[in-house]
């Protein structure tokens, strides 16, 4: 491995003080398939405070002792050094209920989830592979640490790491490993609410992420039941060839994989089955945007998803199906309510959400592209779109007697003309128009 000095000193230093130490985990998965790493995580026999003794001339932070885990700040990194150890009892299907440290690395090895993620490294005496976790990654197999029902059941999460992982790398889940994560599902809910919503960011914004959310839909569903009634929901309707949930995973997968764009697009048809309508063997879905913003504010508080991207969300499946017109006044009016970012992002969703129907009927995704140059070259040639673009302000409105809330209106009143093409954004022009309006 091509690992940093300052990690090589670390190792150095605990093998001087006749400890043993190994790089462990997601660095040495990572290298092994051509990754350059990010983090290391060192495993050693020497015990917290002996750690914290060894490094008494570092910045020490006793980050986990109860799990051995002490950070040391060494070359102005943060680099997690944590003892050997078994973990006993997994009773709320999520955390050990103590921890026994250990001299062995195979019994710090054997608690690991993954094959993948269970090989250690040191520089002299090389890799520690003793669940052939190589291999599998040469084979690219994710595969359970022993008896896969006892890894699940001893912490759920692991069932949502190995989807995520699956997503992240495209490697194929084992057969008993995946077995089983269907097996267990129900456990995940002894999960956190924050653990579920990053682990399904995660894997969301992977480029990996189709087939592992067919084949483990009902995974999927744990998090958000109401994505059930999506599953195999045929939209008999000459626009679409695929089920809804078939639609809503394309659509992710031709748009940005950014989490507000990626969640946008697994939730905007979802209200479609609970509207679903048939008019002479005709599918119709009125309103199901409305549903959709529905359930998908629920699903997203429920993760706990932090509030300004709920609502940039919400705002985006809101007007998903929006017909957009490719004229001046319109594009400056939703550049005003959306604002760049979020309309530009718009224009997106509706290509996105073009491109996931049947191909006869993808003809509108050009004049969304020319709506997104026309929209780039009103910005560019700095036309007035919003309160902040009009050459008066509120002070000027204040200079004329308005007071209050009547400042807003007024300021809004001149943005709407301006927009219009009715009047000219120039100040005395603006001012004048602001006179009438207060008579």
């Amino acid at each position: 491995m091509n690992i940093p000095a300052s990690i090589l000193e670390i190792i150095n230093k605990l093998e001087n003080h006749n400890f043993c130490a190994y790089l462990v985990g997601g660095c040495v998965r990572d290298w092994l398939m051509g990754i350059q790493p990010h983090d290391y995580d060192i495993t050693t026999n020497a015990m917290p405070e002996q750690i914290m003794a060894v490094f008494s001339d570092e910045k020490v932070i006793p980050t986990g002792l109860k799990h051995g885990t002490v950070t040391v700040i060494y070359a102005e990194k943060s680099v997690e050094i944590t003892t050997f150890r078994a973990d006993i009892d997994y009773k709320d299907h999520r955390h050990p209920e103590r921890v026994e440290f250990s001299q062995s690395i195979y019994d710090d090895l054997k608690r690991r989830d993954f094959t993948i993620n269970a090989i250690a490294f040191n520089p002299k005496t090389g890799y520690i592979d003793l669940f052939d976790g190589i291999n599998d990654i040469k084979s690219k197999i994710i595969r359970c640490v022993g008896n896969a029902d006892e890894r699940f059941n001893e912490d759920a999460l692991r069932i949502l790491r190995a989807l995520r992982f699956s997503c992240q790398t495209g490697f194929e889940i084992e057969n008993m490993t995946a077995a089983s994560m269907l097996k267990n599902k129900h456990l995940l809910e002894y999960v956190s609410a924050e653990r579920k919503r990053d682990e399904l960011l995660k894997a969301i914004c992977t480029d990996n992420f189709l087939d592992p959310f067919m084949l483990y839909r009902e995974i999927i569903a744990k998090i958000i039941p109401e994505i059930e009634k999506c599953f195999d929901f045929k939209q008999r309707s000459k626009y679409h060839h695929l089920d809804v949930y078939s639609h809503l995973l394309c659509t992710m997968k031709n748009i940005s994989p950014t989490p507000i764009l990626r969640l946008t697009m697994l939730f905007h048809d979802i209200g479609k089955p609970y509207v679903y309508t048939n008019d002479n063997g005709i599918g119709h879905f009125y309103g199901h945007a409305k549903v959709s913003c529905d359930i998908a504010l629920k699903t997203m508080k429920n993760l706990r998803l932090d509030n300004i991207s709920i609502n940039k969300i919400m705002f985006l499946i809101k007007y998903h199906d929006l017909p957009l017109e490719n004229t001046d006044q319109f594009i400056k009016r939703w550049l005003n309510k959306a604002g760049k970012e979020l309309y530009f992002d718009l224009i997106d969703v509706h290509i996105a959400d073009d491109s996931g129907k049947h191909q006869d009927y993808r003809g509108r995704i050009d004049d969304y592209l020319r709506l997104k140059a026309k929209a780039k070259e009103i910005i560019s040639r700095g036309d007035c779109f919003s309160l902040t673009d009009l050459k008066t302000n509120g002070n000027d409105m204040i200079d004329l007697g308005f007071r209050g809330k009547e400042i807003g209106k007024v300021l809004s009143h001149l943005l709407n003309l301006v927009i219009s093409n009715e009047i000219e954004n120039e100040k005395e022009a603006l001012l004048n128009q602001a006179r009438k309006y207060k008579k």
